[in-house]
């Protein structure tokens, strides 16, 4: 059973400060992105707190369990409850319950972020071990990516207003836009993706995925347990990233912005 309370909360606030216009420091009132933490307890038990927006609480819930390996499918999600523990301290919990007991779930396994100094071998083939390769014989253009980024880019309402997001996009190969998040932390927007994909039973092999951040290989991990074959970001990309697309058969795509694009890996599925 899936029961969720929503708090509703803004994404955005103004705050004072001054904005240097001309040589004259001038007041303003700038909107800025909102930050919380949002906690994750599983089975009753805080498995992990996020800093994230508020919105698609439940979302990044479900995302962040399966792209951490914690549920293999929402079938597992026995009970999902998001809700504040109170007017006073308006904190975000998510609850989740699973059929499994909490001593018998993965140790948080991207703890280990970017500049963390692992060894990026050893990663590589722990990853390759847990992972499998995906299996899709989707193709698309770069006309199509193209008009997929610029739809991306329009739909940014948070960061039009505030400049401080990402955001993580779900197509299909007609280039019809299926999901959109925006968070502060790109690894939470792609979360958000994932777990709405999850939630409406969305088929991710006949996906494209769209980031408007780095493309590291945490996303990369991200993208490949979900099973999407086709990732394209706006930003670049890291030698780890580019060796685990290449071993697990993701299509990696990097500085998607007009007139060019970057293929780091599986070009096959980008048609001229």
């Amino acid at each position: 059973m899936i029961f969720v309370c929503f708090v509703v909360k803004k994404m955005f606030l103004t705050m004072n400060a001054y904005k240097l216009t001309n040589g004259q420091l001038l007041p303003s009132q700038p909107v800025i992105a909102q930050e919380e933490p949002l906690v994750i307890r599983i089975n009753g038990s805080d498995y992990a707190t996020l800093m994230s927006s508020p919105g698609l609480e439940k979302e990044l819930a479900v995302g962040f369990c399966f792209s951490e390996g914690i549920i293999n499918s929402l079938h597992e999600i026995k009970f999902l409850h998001h809700c504040g523990s109170g007017v006073e301290s308006e904190e975000r919990i998510v609850e989740v319950r699973l059929g499994s007991d909490i001593s018998a779930l993965p140790q948080r396994s991207l703890e280990v972020r970017s500049g963390c100094g692992i060894c990026g071998r050893v990663l590589l083939d722990e990853l390759k071990k847990r992972l499998s390769a995906i299996n899709s014989s989707i193709t698309t253009t770069s006309n199509l990516l193209f008009r997929m980024h610029d739809q991306m880019l329009s739909l940014q309402q948070l960061f039009k207003s505030t400049g401080g997001t990402h955001a993580a996009a779900l197509f299909n190969t007609d280039g019809n836009l299926l999901l959109q998040a925006e968070d502060i932390g790109r690894h939470n927007a792609l979360d958000k993706v994932i777990g709405q994909g999850l939630l409406r039973k969305i088929t991710f092999t006949d996906t494209i995925l769209l980031l408007t951040g780095r493309a590291s290989y945490e996303m990369l991990l991200k993208t490949i347990r979900a099973g999407i074959p086709i990732l394209a970001s706006v930003s670049g990309t890291t030698n780890l990233a580019v060796q685990l697309a290449q071993a697990l058969n993701c299509t990696l795509i990097g500085f998607l912005r007009q007139p060019g694009l970057e293929i780091y890996a599986h070009q096959e599925r980008l048609i001229a």
